[in-house]
């Protein structure tokens, strides 16, 4: 047997299970490389800002207080309950300042008003330890689905290089966001929804509804996924009228619920409401809804001004100014308007006051304009879709490839697991400013598909080798 043959058996051959100690050999191998870019770091990173430093101030009241609610920077006296945003990211934060004083010196620091933030020195050694457990453990989930999807173990190896190698963890390694969550939970997610796929046992529901709880104490937004799991198992139980997709769909309900229950009975006994938050719908639909206002050429000009790096260059040379200036980060765009109190306030206006505000942005906005605001969800859905750039585009396409081929010869998996990762796509353009960052799970469809696809070409260069050219390469020549 030639070495062409021998190497393209080894490398090539079909198996879909991975033993404990390759997976172990795995976790070695990249935890290497993490710490390597751990030690690497320049500890003089820029201070958290916006979004990180409200995360912080939670952290720091459930630390010194026990009381998730906003210091807003005095913490001299314990602040009042809040649930304007969901718990568990800061408490991930809280439970790490218990283990290490100097984190908690750091981030009391930047919580506090009286000390301006670029004084803070930033001990967050212990944080990036702990982020970068969790992107291990999001390399690891990526692997074990590659192969589920591909039946290829070097394509899982591949596939978590792949992702690593969008520069996605990196940038996220020492930032106070909730994405370090949400990245290992959805690709479980993702991993789950396979292995049920294949085996429909109802521990794979469990499964999936605790995921599901726990991304929605992290972002409230995935409430929604798991409205739309529970319609998945009505249409389904409607279709096919088993018992046990019924039991599949009481599993889903009651998992949910015994997690995310102690959150809503803490908002009802301190704050009198059954509810998740309180206030963070309108103010994440104020800043959609100003894109609404976009005209029709605006809404053309943005598939061309948001591609990836490129876009915004090309449609000045192609485009009126007018078409692509309101587009941007600008101090007159829409992201900008949409930010302000005075589109708040002037849309309560409207409603007849904040509390009706939902109810008559469904009635006029989604309902009463809702060719435009399909129009620029889908403009808003293809801004959020290129993670990483270029590496989200070069991945998109591999995975509309190889989703497209194995649609053809009727393999549905692939179809299947990208389901939730696409809905929330969608939810984003529609409901939110839709960025990059609120889509990240997009990685592990991009990087399995492209790993499969360069498997192949490999697969394909190594068996074209002639026999002779091949065996020059044996190690006793």
């Amino acid at each position: 047997m030639t070495l062409s043959v021998r190497l393209h058996d080894s490398l090539f051959t079909s198996r879909d299970k991975s033993s404990w100690r390759e997976v172990l050999v795995f976790c070695v191998v990249f935890a290497a490389v993490l710490l390597v870019s751990h030690i690497a770091r320049d500890d003089g990173h820029v201070a958290p800002e916006m979004d990180a430093l409200r995360y912080i101030d939670y952290a720091v009241t459930l630390d010194q207080f026990g009381i998730f609610g906003l210091s807003e920077g005095d913490l001299s006296q314990a602040p009042r309950p809040g649930n304007a945003n969901t718990p568990l990211y800061p408490a991930f934060v809280a439970g790490l300042m218990t283990i290490d004083p100097g984190l908690r010196e750091t981030l009391v620091c930047l919580a506090s008003r009286e000390i301006p933030n670029r004084d803070c020195a930033l001990d967050v050694s212990t944080l990036l330890v702990a982020q970068n457990a969790l992107t291990l453990l999001s390399l690891l989930v990526v692997f074990v689905l590659t192969v589920r999807l591909t039946r290829l173990r070097l394509a899982g190896w591949l596939a978590a290089a792949l992702t690593l190698g969008s520069g996605v963890f990196f940038e996220l390694q020492a930032l106070f966001l909730t994405e370090n969550l949400i990245l290992p939970l959805f690709l479980a997610l993702m991993l789950c929804v396979a292995l049920l796929y294949e085996d429909a046992r109802i521990r794979w529901v469990v499964c999936i509804g605790g995921l599901l709880a726990l991304l929605t104490l992290v972002r409230p937004a995935y409430l929604y996924l798991f409205y739309g799991f529970v319609v998945f198992f009505l249409g389904l139980l409607a279709i096919k009228r088993k018992q046990q997709v019924l039991l599949h769909l009481v599993a889903l309900v009651v998992s949910f619920s015994v997690i995310t229950g102690p959150w809503l009975m803490r908002n009802k006994i301190q704050l009198g409401e059954w509810s998740l938050t309180d206030g963070y719908a309108e103010v994440i639909l104020a800043q959609r809804l100003a894109f609404n206002r976009m005209s029709w050429p605006e809404v053309g000009t943005a598939f061309l001004y948001w591609l990836p790096d490129f876009g915004d260059s090309l449609a000045k040379r192609l485009v009126k100014p007018e078409y692509y200036e309101k587009l941007g980060w600008g101090p007159q765009s829409y992201y900008i308007t949409g930010n302000s109190n005075g589109f708040l306030t002037q849309e309560a206006r409207k409603a007849g006051g904040e509390g009706k505000l939902i109810a008559y942005w469904i009635g006029t906005e989604l309902i009463g304009n809702a060719p435009k605001h399909l129009a620029v969800s889908a403009a808003l859905a293809w801004r959020g879709s290129f993670v990483a750039k270029y590496w989200g585009l070069i991945g998109l396409i591999a995975f509309t490839a190889l989703l497209l081929a194995n649609v053809r010869r009727k393999a549905y998996m692939l179809l299947i697991v990208a389901l939730p990762v696409w809905y929330m796509v969608a939810f984003h353009g529609a409901l939110s400013v839709s960025i990059p960052r609120y889509n990240l799970p997009l990685i592990a469809l991009c990087a399995p598909a492209m790993a499969f696809y360069i498997c192949r070409f490999a697969s394909a260069a190594i068996k074209s080798m002639p026999p002779d050219q091949s065996d020059t390469l044996s190690p006793s020549n």
